[in-house]
């Protein structure tokens, strides 16, 4: 009765899409996390405007589970730890389903905004690691998580000063990966326009809130040094 149940409320496929339930098998990360968002009726195309890879396991925006993913990521359901791996075809055991459950309702209730702001600020900083590092790739992943999360705590408070400051930031870590990546593809004119956007996007930030004054001048002196490198090699 309850696969019956959640089969006509659309909460899982019906069998005109599936072969068979199998309902013993442990259920993945992914398809917890559809289940979940289905159940309480979530737009998880809020961001849908992102369809960049989000680590080195989730790199195909195609894959049907991409945008539950993605969602999960801006609400803080997911957190990447420190290898970087959202581990979407993890078997989960009943303390993983609970983890996933408590961060979705705290997210729902308003009450995850910190958290996602720390793990915004988090993200960042891996990615000026990585860009130190010359580790494009987990720069490119760490940006397209401080974007989301940055998104999801302004959805959430859209009021807030920190909230605004985070979406700048975040915008700002995003222009700097690009620049480094047109770097790479040797592409100049490209290189200087991004370093001058990361560069006007952190000023704006750090007019919003003095807080925003450490991060904003880190991201100020990559993006100056990414453009005066561009700019020798014209």
């Amino acid at each position: 009765p309850y696969l019956a149940w959640a089969s006509g409320k659309g909460i899982i496929d019906p069998p005109s899409k599936t072969p068979a339930f199998k309902p013993s098998n442990p259920v993945l990360r992914v398809e917890f996390l559809k289940i979940l968002f289905r159940t309480y009726e979530v737009n998880v195309n809020s961001f849908g405007e992102v369809t960049l890879p989000l680590s080195s396991d989730v790199t195909d925006p195609k894959q049907w589970y991409y945008p539950y993913i993605r969602y999960a990521v801006s609400a803080g359901v997911s957190i990447a730890p420190p290898t970087g791996l959202l581990t979407p075809n993890r078997e989960l055991t009943r303390t993983d389903a609970a983890v996933l459950l408590y961060r979705f309702f705290q997210y729902r209730d308003g009450d995850k905004n910190q958290a996602l702001l720390d793990q915004t600020r988090a993200e960042i900083v891996t990615t000026l690691d990585a860009l130190e590092k010359n580790d494009l790739k987990r720069a490119q992943y760490a940006s397209v998580r401080a974007l989301l999360t940055a998104r999801g705590a302004h959805e959430s408070k859209p009021d807030e000063s920190a909230t605004k400051v985070a979406v700048k930031t975040s915008e700002a870590i995003r222009a700097l990966v690009r620049a480094y990546s047109a770097g790479v593809a040797n592409n100049i004119d490209e290189v200087i326009k991004l370093s001058q956007d990361a560069w006007f996007i952190a000023e704006q930030a750090r007019k919003i809130s003095p807080s925003a004054s450490t991060i904003a001048a880190q991201i100020q002196e990559y993006a100056k040094a990414f453009a005066e490198s561009a700019r020798k090699q014209k």
